[in-house]
């Protein structure tokens, strides 16, 4: 199934969806949306925003804009990109997807649906793209997992020199579903607690990523 069969046209979008993926999945989006007439580029009633971290001042943000009746378009088109959502945003995002004030389609685009919280969830429809459309994660969890824990290290260092936290949450999102069906084995518990540490303090102030990661790289158990 394509994005032609999934969204046809303007006039039939919904009003939320959630898309799995990272950069590819929304230039996979967009390029689509302009397929169908509904180019983002400089159009008035277009908000496509991507952020490192997604707190309650940008789910304010969003707020405002979805409130803003569209010029031209049949509705306006608000896509947000964000690796991970802190609760409290998420809460906050529940009327405006449920009911805008103004007529809009909005498309999340988080790396994992399964770590939004449930009420945020089923206000959207999740919406399968192509594969061809998935995540640019530039450190797969399947190859960290299969490497040894020095050369783990020596993968996370991109991550660590830049502080990419987006992709350091998408990662670590990653690699939970990974470990997650290996849940009754030890070794796979120590490993998705390692990885829900750091997930939890990365977004902190401050956080000291790399023992975190560290953490992680020696407590995953191999693939």
């Amino acid at each position: 199934m394509t994005l032609a069969d999934l969204l046809p046209s303007i006039e039939t979008l919904s009003h939320a969806y959630a898309i799995e993926g990272a950069q590819d999945a929304r230039d996979s989006l967009l390029a689509h949306l302009a397929a169908i007439g509904f180019s983002h580029e400089g159009h008035p009633d277009a908000y496509v925003r991507t952020y490192e971290s997604f707190g309650i001042g940008e789910s304010r943000e969003v707020a405002q804009r979805a409130a803003v009746k569209p010029l031209v378009a049949p509705r306006g088109i608000i896509v947000l990109t964000a690796p991970s959502l802190t609760a409290e945003a998420q809460n906050a995002l529940l009327k405006t997807f449920e009911e805008p004030a103004a007529p809009v389609t909005f498309f999340l685009i988080t790396p994992s649906f399964d770590a939004l919280l449930p009420t945020l969830r089923s206000r959207l429809a999740l919406l399968p793209l192509p594969a061809s459309a998935a995540s640019d994660l530039p450190l797969a969890p399947a190859a960290f997992l299969k490497a040894s824990p020095a050369a783990r290290l020596k993968l996370l260092e991109p991550l660590l020199k830049e502080r990419r936290i987006g992709e350091v949450i998408a990662f670590l999102i990653g690699l939970e579903q990974e470990l997650a069906p290996r849940i009754a084995k030890r070794d796979a518990r120590e490993g998705l607690e390692a990885v829900y540490r750091a997930r939890s303090y990365a977004l902190d102030k401050g956080a000291l990523l790399k023992p975190l990661l560290e953490q992680v790289a020696l407590l995953a158990p191999p693939a």
